[in-house]
């Protein structure tokens, strides 16, 4: 647990320069904006920064993942959807003194290879002249890069925009809320959330799990899965796993696979061919019934080939039933967020994370890399 992280104080701003770390990888095609919501969470921190008369600011930001200095990848191309809040918002591609605005928007900080390997002279070089650092990027919260942690160590001052203390607070309430607390797991691939599911086994009540993650957990208890996707190296952990919480572990009973034909687990021996795309109609029912049981509920993945119809149906039935539960839900990962988002369930949980990875690390660790460097250089000081 951290103490209390120190929010925006106008006061300190004022006549200031700030570097503003954001997460503005917007969501582009052909150069053009198609999703800005990273940037309209973060619009807040930037009008109470603003509000607060200083003298410079400059957004920092990585977008994409360049390798060195791609055009297609310049921040330029996210001014337009800036300065329609602030319209005398400028770009810089150089350090940003040098132009006579206050708002000022700097080059992707990935064009410089410094900043995936953490090197100081790159996280000094960008908190040079400056006053005090921002920061509003929980989504990469959990990357040690120079603009993330290497700038936190050594700004002179560090202080937490509101969408990172409102990601860090909603978490934090799903990870220790009103039991009994009902995770669902799923997704492709078990290795990307063996830590989260370790965290959740010893939090929460029951872990549901589906998607592509059960098929590895059923492998583990013997159980042919065809030419269903598998994880043979993760076979030995969910193993493990199931030997030790395996009474908190709800697995599919039966499944569908991708010619519609629906298998029951315990009887059916699955052909080499056959592949299992989505949870059965039996492991639906047994899921609905702890949904319903549950004071708080966290949802990460889908618990199918969701992207395909008719593979949709087990996803798509547990977000209704997680939106109408009389629980605190939360959900985090992208392809969870995109379905509840196709399916205008947004505004029907009690919070949805969009900071993908993060969400994971954070959820599994109860801490992110920018937090451990903040408490490391700032919070004893």
């Amino acid at each position: 647990m951290h103490t209390q992280l120190p929010q925006i104080n106008a006061k300190q701003l004022k006549n200031k320069t700030v570097l503003l770390r954001l997460d503005l990888n917007l969501v582009c095609r052909e150069g053009q904006v198609i999703d800005q919501t990273r940037w309209d969470v973060v619009v807040p921190t930037v009008r109470m920064i603003m509000s607060a008369q200083p003298k410079k600011v400059l957004i920092l930001s990585h977008f994409g993942r360049p390798s060195g200095n791609d055009p297609t990848y310049s921040t330029r191309i996210l001014l337009p959807t800036i300065q329609k809040a602030f319209p005398d918002a400028v770009h810089s591609a150089q350090d940003g003194f040098d132009v006579d605005a206050t708002l000022v928007l700097l080059e992707n900080v990935r064009f410089d290879q410094r900043e995936y390997s953490n090197d100081i002279t790159l996280s000094r070089g960008l908190l040079k002249n400056i006053d005090c650092l921002v920061y509003d990027a929980f989504s990469v919260g959990h990357r040690s890069h120079a603009s993330v942690t290497g700038v936190v160590a050594h700004a002179p001052e560090v202080q937490f925009g509101d969408h990172f203390i409102q990601e860090k607070k909603n978490i934090d309430l799903g990870m220790n809320g009103q039991t009994p607390t009902v995770a669902i797991v799923g997704g492709a691939k078990v290795s990307t959330k063996l830590s989260l599911i370790e965290s959740l086994l010893d939090s929460a009540d029951k872990v549901i799990v589906g998607g592509g993650i059960a098929n590895t957990f059923l492998a583990a208890k013997g159980i042919y899965m065809g030419s269903s996707l598998i994880e043979s190296d993760s076979i030995t952990i969910a193993s493990a796993m199931l030997k030790r919480m395996g009474n908190k572990i709800i697995l599919p009973i039966d499944g569908v696979t991708e010619h519609e034909q629906q298998v029951t687990f315990a009887k059916d021996t699955l052909k080499d061919s056959d592949k299992i795309v989505d949870v059965g109609p039996s492991s639906i029912e047994i899921f609905l019934q702890w949904i319903q049981t549950a004071n708080t509920i966290i949802w990460n993945g889908p618990l199918g080939f969701f992207e395909k119809k008719p593979f949709d149906k087990g996803s798509l039935i547990i977000a209704q039933a997680i939106a109408k539960a009389d629980a605190y839900t939360i959900v985090g990962g992208g392809d969870s967020v995109s379905l509840i988002n196709e399916l205008s369930l947004m505004n029907d949980f009690s919070y949805v994370s969009t900071s993908g990875g993060a969400f994971l690390e954070y959820v599994a660790h109860g801490s992110l890399k920018v937090l451990d460097t903040w408490s490391l250089h700032h919070e004893t000081h």
